[in-house]
C-alpha cells in the first residue's frame, strides 16, 4: 500500500525497511542453555528457531527459558531448544498493515512477531519497533496519544 503523502506508512514492509531485517536465530536441536547465553550476549529477549536458516519452526523467549528452567532445574544442561520453544508461532507478512501485526501481538499476549513471506523468515518485529516507527512519523500531540495507547495495551514495557 503506498504512502498517503505525509501520513504514517502503514505496511510491515516499510517498518522492516527502516529498522532492518536482521534476525537472531537458533536451531531447535541446540541446547536451551545456549539460547539463554545467546540472548544474554546479544541483549535480546527472543530468538527465532529455524530448522534451516529461513524456515521458522518456533520461537524461544526469556520467559520460556525461565519457566522451563524453574520447572525442571535438573535438566537445564541437557534440555534442547525444541523442548522449550513455542511451536505454534503466529507470524505476519511484509505487505500486512502494521495494525494487523499489532492486533496479532495483543491477542496473543506477546511482543515479538516473525515476518514471513513465501514460507521464509524475512524479519522479526517487536511492539517497541512499532512504537518507535509510529513516533518517527507522528506530530508531537499524536506522539503523546500513541505512547499512551501502546503503554496502556501492555505491549511495551519501560526498558524494552
Amino acid at each position: 500500500m503506498p504512502d498517503d503523502g505525509g501520513s504514517i506508512p502503514k505496511t510491515v514492509r516499510r517498518l522492516v525497511e527502516e529498522k532492518g531485517s536482521a534476525v537472531s536465530t537458533i536451531s531447535p536441536d541446540d541446547l536451551a542453555v545456549d539460547a539463554a547465553r545467546m540472548m544474554a550476549e546479544e541483549k535480546i529477549g527472543v530468538l527465532v528457531c529455524c530448522d534451516d536458516p529461513t524456515v521458522v519452526s518456533g520461537v524461544i523467549s526469556e520467559r520460556d527459558i525461565v519457566r522451563v528452567f524453574a520447572e525442571h532445574p535438573e535438566g537445564v544442561g541437557t534440555m534442547l531448544v525444541h523442548d522449550v520453544m513455542t511451536k505454534d508461532v503466529q507470524t505476519c507478512h511484509m505487505d500486512d498493515e502494521i495494525s494487523t501485526a499489532m492486533a496479532i501481538m495483543q491477542q496473543g499476549g506477546f511482543r515479538h512477531l516473525p515476518v514471513v513471506d513465501d514460507g521464509r523468515l524475512r524479519a522479526l518485529i517487536s511492539a517497541t519497533d512499532i512504537l518507535m516507527f509510529y513516533m518517527k512519523y507522528a506530530s508531537l500531540n499524536d506522539r503523546q496519544v500513541i505512547l499512551a495507547i501502546i503503554l496502556e495495551s501492555g505491549l511495551v514495557y519501560p526498558g524494552g
